[in-house]
Parts: structure tokens; sequence; C-alpha cells
């Protein structure tokens, strides 16, 4: 004879339950380390792999204005070539090359500025520059952006450790 089992009824209406503490405890641990890492303002500033910025006491992160860079080969004007720093002529003041970019820049924001009230131009001009850059460089680069009408003149340092 043989036995068969019944099975009980009580058995197959038992639910079983799904222990997730555990599961919760990851994904807590996860989206704190997220949240940490998280940068609202993302990169303000992008700098050039070829610049060693100098070194400073940096107090306050800079806006995202007009960005003009002078690397150890050549000035640019918002990531475009504007002149090799070789071209540039080290008995004036002005350049006109890069003068003649941000004219232009001032001139579209001025042009959008007539169809959208919300932009708005201000002056405001960021230098990146090589440590290694003469100031006299530097000096030309600041009288440029003043001639260009570029008045709110901030350089861009790398805060010193």
């Amino acid at each position: 004879m043989t036995h068969f089992r019944i099975p009980r009824a009580s058995n197959r209406k038992r639910i079983k339950q799904l222990n997730i503490t555990s599961l919760i405890d990851i994904f807590t641990i996860l989206l704190v380390f997220l949240l940490k890492n998280y940068s609202v303002e993302g990169d303000i500033v992008s700098i050039s792999p070829d610049l060693n910025l100098p070194a400073a006491a940096v107090e306050k992160k800079p806006n995202r204005d007009f960005m003009v860079t002078v690397s150890k080969a050549h000035i640019s004007a918002e990531h475009v070539h504007v002149v090799d720093l070789n071209d540039v002529d080290q008995a004036g003041l002005s350049i006109p090359e890069l003068k003649q970019e941000m004219v232009n820049h001032r001139q579209k924001i001025e042009k959008f500025q007539e169809t959208n009230s919300s932009i708005a131009f201000t002056g405001k001009v960021l230098i990146q520059a090589d440590e290694e850059i003469p100031f006299r460089t530097i000096k030309q680069v600041m009288f440029t952006c003043g001639e260009s009408g570029y008045q709110d003149i901030s350089l861009v340092l790398r805060k010193r450790e």
C-alpha cells in the first residue's frame, strides 16, 4: 500500500514574508553616498588641461561669465583660439584680436537683449592664466578687457591646499 502525504491546508495558505531590511539598508547607504557626492553647481569654470593656475587663498567661487584663457601658447576667448602668444605685440597695451572677439561677443549679447530683457550685458569677465605667464601679458589682457567694455575683471585661481 502506498502512502500519500496529504498537504495541509494551513501550510498552503501561509504567505511567506520577505525580509527586506538589509535591502533597505543598502539603498539607504547608496542614497546617502549619492547625495553627498552630488553637486548642484556643476563645473562653473572648466580649466584647460595645459594650464597650471597660480595658488591663492580663494574665498568665493567664480560665477559663469565671459572667459578669457591665457595659456603658454595662445590666448582664447570662450574656448575659441584668438591669437598666438608669440604674435602679441609686447610694446602695446591692447591686443586687437582679443578686443575684436570681445566686442563681437558684447554686441551679440546686446542684440539678444533687445528681444529678451532677461539677458543683460554685465561687463564681467574671468581671466585664466598659467602661473608662468608674465605679468605684462596679463596686464595687456586686462587692459583689452576694459577697453572692450568688460570692466568687472576676475582672475581664476587654484585654491591653496
